[in-house]
């Protein structure tokens, strides 16, 4: 990429097509290895890490243990709802199923 005097960023090949001649090194725009040179360290990826299987393997328990806990929050939250739909409906019936109080006399 290189950096018009407009302040633009263009392709090296658009801005030959502008810009007659070389471009001058301060027009390139900086690419990463310029600006951070290679000390030579490597931070390796999962495929080359001598335990990518195993990684594997905790990220497919860990899916399966949160695909587990949202089915039983799932199911808890089904359960509520029915426990209560049934609180509801035995509060309403209460009313007709009570049995008057009939008033006797004490036995001696």
């Amino acid at each position: 990429m290189v950096r018009l005097l407009s302040g633009q960023l263009v392709t090296e090949e658009d801005a030959s097509q502008v810009i007659p001649g070389d471009l001058p090194p301060e027009a390139r725009w900086p690419t990463p290895t310029d600006v951070a040179p290679d000390v030579g360290h490597q931070l390796p990826g999962d495929e080359s890490c001598s335990h990518a299987d195993e990684l594997e393997r905790v990220r497919a328990e860990l899916a399966r243990s949160d695909e587990a806990l949202l089915h039983e929050r799932e199911s808890r939250l089904r359960a509520e709802a029915e426990l209560s739909g049934f609180a509801r409906a035995v509060a309403l019936l209460v009313p007709a199923l009570a049995v008057p109080c009939v008033s006797r006399p004490p036995v001696p």
